[in-house]
């Protein structure tokens, strides 16, 4: 038995290779962190970076 987001598992729950055994009102929470040095938030990649993660995120 383990605790998996469903992206992680969707296919095998659909093919039955893996069966829920409970459904939650509330979902856990799959929180991210993203740590940068100090003094780096002015890198133009650092940047780029930090905007394409929040925009994906919104589709997660």
């Amino acid at each position: 038995m383990t605790v998996l987001p469903t992206y992680l598992c969707a296919a095998e729950l659909a093919s039955g290779h893996l069966v829920k055994l409970l459904d939650v009102e509330v979902p856990p929470l799959n929180t991210l962190f993203v740590a940068v040095r100090p003094g780096t938030e002015e890198n133009p990649g650092v940047g780029t970076v930090r905007t394409r993660l929040l925009m994906q995120a919104r589709l997660w």
